[in-house]
C-alpha cells in the first residue's frame, strides 16, 4: 500500500479537482506504462467524478473505461456527427454549424463557412440525405469517410454509434434532434473491457484489480448532507422516534434532540463511509495507491 499528497494547487479557471484529476491520471500512466497487461481499478466515491477521470485518462492515451459505460458524447468524432444532425433539424443553430465547420465532418459534407445562406443550403441537403439513406446508412458512410482522420477509439465510437442508430431509426420520425437526444442519454460500454476501469465503489463489489487507485480521499467522513432530514432513533436499530428537517449548527444548538438526531445522523454517515473504504481496500490482489489532496 502507498499513501501520496497531492500538492499540486487549483488553476484559477479550472474546475475544482480539476488538477487533482490530472495528477491522479499522470499517477495512474506511470501505473500503466510499468504494469503491462495488469487490471486498474480507479474507485471513486460518486458517478460524478468518473467522467473528468476518464477524460484526464484519454489525453495521456490510457485505455480507460467506465463502468457501465459512458455517452457515445465523450468523443469528438461523434460529436460532429451529432451537430451534423442537429444542423438538419436547426438550420439557425449556429453553435452546431460552426462546430460542424471546424471539424473533418465539416470539409466533407461541404460546411466551407457558417453564413446564413450557405448553412441553410447544407442543412437542406442534410435533410434530404437523412430521409433518403437512413440514419444508420449515413452515419455508416460518414464514418468510412472519416476513417482517415479518426483514432481507433473514434471509429470504436462510430461503430457504436451506428449501432444506436439502427435501434433508433424504427422511431426516427422526422426530427433529428431526437437522435441527438437518444444518443445523449445512451450510456455505451466500450466494446472490449479496458485494462483501466474507472467505477464508483459500489460498483467495484465483488471485483479485484492488480492495483488500485483511491483519488477520492480528501473528502471528509461523516458528512450529513444531501439527504435533506435528520432521523432520531432510541437505539441504532430501533424504530424511528422522529424525523427532522436539517438545519445549520445554530439551529440546532437551541435543540437537544434535533442536536441528537444530527449526531446520530453523523455516526450513520461514519459506518457508512468507513465500510466503503473497506471495500475499496480490499479491492486490490497487490497494490493499493491512496491520493490525498491538500486542503489549505
Amino acid at each position: 500500500m502507498k499513501t501520496e499528497l497531492d500538492h499540486e494547487q487549483e488553476e484559477e479557471n479550472d474546475r475544482p479537482g480539476t488538477k487533482h484529476m490530472r495528477y491522479v491520471a499522470a499517477r495512474v500512466f506511470d501505473l500503466y506504462q510499468h504494469m503491462p497487461g495488469k487490471s486498474i481499478g480507479i474507485l471513486v466515491r460518486s458517478n460524478k467524478a468518473i467522467r473528468p477521470l476518464l477524460f484526464a485518462l484519454w489525453e495521456l492515451n490510457v485505455p480507460a473505461s467506465g463502468e457501465g459505460g459512458n455517452p457515445l458524447t465523450d468523443d469528438p468524432a461523434v460529436n460532429a456527427v451529432l451537430a451534423a444532425f442537429t444542423l438538419a433539424d436547426h438550420p439557425g443553430h449556429q453553435v452546431a454549424a460552426f462546430h460542424l465547420a471546424h471539424s473533418p465532418l465539416g470539409a466533407k459534407l461541404g460546411l466551407q463557412s457558417t453564413g446564413r445562406d450557405h448553412v441553410q443550403k447544407v442543412s437542406a441537403q442534410l435533410r434530404r440525405t437523412l430521409l433518403t439513406e437512413g440514419y444508420a446508412a449515413t452515419v455508416s458512410r460518414w464514418r468510412k469517410e472519416l476513417a482517415q482522420d479518426c483514432g481507433e477509439r473514434s471509429l470504436q465510437r462510430l461503430a457504436q454509434l451506428v449501432e444506436l442508430a439502427q435501434s433508433f431509426e424504427p422511431d426516427a420520425g422526422l426530427r433529428p434532434q431526437r437522435f441527438v437526444e437518444y444518443v445523449q442519454q445512451s450510456r455505451v460500454q466500450a466494446p472490449t473491457i479496458a485494462q483501466v476501469r474507472v467505477m464508483t465503489i459500489h460498483q467495484s463489489k465483488g471485483l479485484e484489480f492488480d492495483q488500485v487507485v483511491l483519488p477520492e480521499l480528501g473528502n471528509l467522513l461523516a458528512r450529513p448532507q444531501g439527504l435533506g432530514v435528520y432521523v432520531l432513533r432510541g437505539n441504532p436499530t430501533g424504530p424511528i422516534q422522529a424525523v427532522f428537517r436539517a438545519t445549520n449548527k445554530e439551529m440546532r444548538e437551541l435543540s437537544p434532540v434535533l442536536e441528537e438526531a444530527y449526531q446520530q445522523e453523523r455516526a450513520r454517515r461514519l459506518q457508512d463511509d468507513l465500510c466503503a473504504l473497506y471495500v475499496a481496500m480490499t479491492r486490490a490482489r497487490h497494490g493499493l495507491l491512496m491520493v490525498l489532496q491538500l486542503v489549505r
